[in-house]
Protein backbone atom coordinates (compact mmCIF):
# COMPACT_ATOMS: atom_id res chain seq x y z
CA UNK A 1 0.00 0.00 0.00
CA UNK A 2 2.92 2.34 0.69
CA UNK A 3 4.13 1.97 -2.88
CA UNK A 4 0.64 2.71 -4.18
CA UNK A 5 0.55 5.87 -2.04
CA UNK A 6 3.93 7.01 -3.39
CA UNK A 7 2.75 6.37 -6.95
CA UNK A 8 -0.47 8.35 -6.39
CA UNK A 9 -2.67 5.30 -6.92
CA UNK A 10 -4.63 5.61 -3.66
CA UNK A 11 -7.68 7.85 -3.34
CA UNK A 12 -10.22 8.75 -0.70
CA UNK A 13 -10.64 6.41 2.26
CA UNK A 14 -7.67 4.14 1.37
CA UNK A 15 -5.31 7.11 1.14
CA UNK A 16 -6.49 8.50 4.47
CA UNK A 17 -6.12 5.09 6.17
CA UNK A 18 -2.55 4.64 4.93
CA UNK A 19 -1.57 8.21 5.91
CA UNK A 20 -3.11 7.64 9.36
CA UNK A 21 -1.06 4.48 9.73
CA UNK A 22 2.12 6.28 8.65
CA UNK A 23 1.57 8.88 11.37
CA UNK A 24 1.54 6.10 13.98
CA UNK A 25 4.20 3.71 12.60
CA UNK A 26 7.80 4.96 12.34
CA UNK A 27 8.95 1.89 10.32
CA UNK A 28 6.31 2.40 7.64
CA UNK A 29 6.96 6.16 7.62
CA UNK A 30 10.65 5.42 6.97
CA UNK A 31 9.74 3.04 4.12
CA UNK A 32 7.45 5.74 2.66
CA UNK A 33 10.21 8.36 2.87
CA UNK A 34 12.73 5.98 1.26
CA UNK A 35 10.39 5.19 -1.63
CA UNK A 36 9.61 8.86 -2.21
CA UNK A 37 13.32 9.68 -2.23
CA UNK A 38 14.08 6.85 -4.64
CA UNK A 39 11.28 7.93 -6.99
CA UNK A 40 12.50 11.54 -6.93
CA UNK A 41 16.11 10.53 -7.62
CA UNK A 42 15.07 8.30 -10.51
CA UNK A 43 13.04 11.12 -12.01
CA UNK A 44 16.04 13.47 -11.81
CA UNK A 45 18.43 11.06 -13.53
CA UNK A 46 19.71 12.20 -16.89
CA UNK A 47 20.10 9.67 -19.66
CA UNK A 48 23.70 9.59 -20.83
CA UNK A 49 24.35 10.41 -24.42
CA UNK A 50 25.55 7.50 -26.51
CA UNK A 51 28.03 8.30 -29.23
CA UNK A 52 28.26 6.30 -32.45
CA UNK A 53 31.37 4.42 -31.32
CA UNK A 54 29.70 3.16 -28.12
CA UNK A 55 26.56 2.22 -30.02
CA UNK A 56 28.53 0.27 -32.62
CA UNK A 57 30.47 -1.59 -29.92
CA UNK A 58 27.28 -2.64 -28.10
CA UNK A 59 25.61 -3.60 -31.38
CA UNK A 60 28.59 -5.75 -32.38
CA UNK A 61 28.44 -7.53 -29.02
CA UNK A 62 24.76 -8.36 -29.48
CA UNK A 63 25.33 -9.55 -33.03
CA UNK A 64 28.16 -11.83 -31.86
CA UNK A 65 25.94 -13.39 -29.18
CA UNK A 66 23.12 -13.86 -31.65
CA UNK A 67 25.47 -15.54 -34.14
CA UNK A 68 26.77 -17.88 -31.42
CA UNK A 69 23.21 -18.90 -30.48
CA UNK A 70 22.20 -19.66 -34.05
CA UNK A 71 25.39 -21.59 -34.89
CA UNK A 72 24.91 -25.13 -36.20
CA UNK A 73 24.64 -27.76 -33.50
CA UNK A 74 27.37 -30.24 -32.83
CA UNK A 75 27.12 -33.80 -34.20
CA UNK A 76 26.54 -35.02 -30.64
CA UNK A 77 23.24 -33.12 -30.48
CA UNK A 78 22.20 -34.50 -33.85
CA UNK A 79 22.94 -38.12 -32.86
CA UNK A 80 21.02 -37.70 -29.61
CA UNK A 81 17.97 -36.67 -31.61
CA UNK A 82 18.41 -39.57 -34.04
CA UNK A 83 18.68 -42.04 -31.15
CA UNK A 84 15.54 -40.68 -29.48
CA UNK A 85 13.61 -40.89 -32.75
CA UNK A 86 14.81 -44.48 -33.27
CA UNK A 87 13.65 -45.57 -29.82
CA UNK A 88 10.28 -43.95 -30.43
CA UNK A 89 9.97 -45.71 -33.80
CA UNK A 90 10.74 -49.12 -32.25
CA UNK A 91 8.21 -48.61 -29.44
CA UNK A 92 5.55 -47.45 -31.89
CA UNK A 93 6.20 -50.36 -34.28
CA UNK A 94 6.01 -52.87 -31.41
CA UNK A 95 2.77 -51.39 -30.18
CA UNK A 96 1.22 -51.40 -33.68
CA UNK A 97 2.39 -54.98 -34.34
CA UNK A 98 0.46 -56.31 -31.33
CA UNK A 99 -2.91 -57.34 -32.84
CA UNK A 100 -4.49 -57.98 -29.48
CA UNK A 101 -3.91 -54.44 -28.21
CA UNK A 102 -4.44 -53.54 -24.57
CA UNK A 103 -6.84 -56.46 -23.90
CA UNK A 104 -3.93 -58.96 -23.91
CA UNK A 105 -2.77 -57.81 -20.47
CA UNK A 106 -6.29 -58.13 -19.13
CA UNK A 107 -6.66 -61.61 -20.64
CA UNK A 108 -3.33 -62.65 -19.12
CA UNK A 109 -4.40 -61.42 -15.68
CA UNK A 110 -7.67 -63.34 -16.02
CA UNK A 111 -5.75 -66.50 -17.03
CA UNK A 112 -3.52 -66.21 -13.97
CA UNK A 113 -6.57 -65.71 -11.75
CA UNK A 114 -8.17 -68.84 -13.24
CA UNK A 115 -4.97 -70.85 -12.69
CA UNK A 116 -4.78 -69.72 -9.07
CA UNK A 117 -8.44 -70.58 -8.56
CA UNK A 118 -7.77 -74.09 -9.92
CA UNK A 119 -5.13 -74.59 -7.22
CA UNK A 120 -2.07 -74.12 -9.42
CA UNK A 121 -0.62 -71.19 -7.47
CA UNK A 122 3.19 -71.17 -7.70
CA UNK A 123 5.37 -71.14 -4.62
CA UNK A 124 6.88 -67.84 -3.50
CA UNK A 125 9.76 -66.81 -5.73
CA UNK A 126 8.99 -69.23 -8.55
CA UNK A 127 7.98 -68.31 -12.06
CA UNK A 128 4.25 -67.61 -12.42
CA UNK A 129 2.12 -69.97 -14.48
CA UNK A 130 1.57 -68.81 -18.04
CA UNK A 131 -1.26 -70.45 -19.99
CA UNK A 132 -0.13 -72.38 -23.08
CA UNK A 133 -2.47 -70.40 -25.33
CA UNK A 134 -1.08 -67.02 -24.21
CA UNK A 135 0.58 -65.15 -27.10
CA UNK A 136 0.63 -61.61 -25.76
CA UNK A 137 4.41 -61.46 -25.47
Amino acid sequence: MISALVDGELMGKEMLEVKSHLAQCPACQQAYDDLRSLKLNLALMVMPEVNDESFDRVKAGFEAKLAAQSAPRSPRHIWTGVAAASVLAVVLATWLANPRGASSVTEFDESIDQAYAAGAAPAMGSTPIVPANYSGW
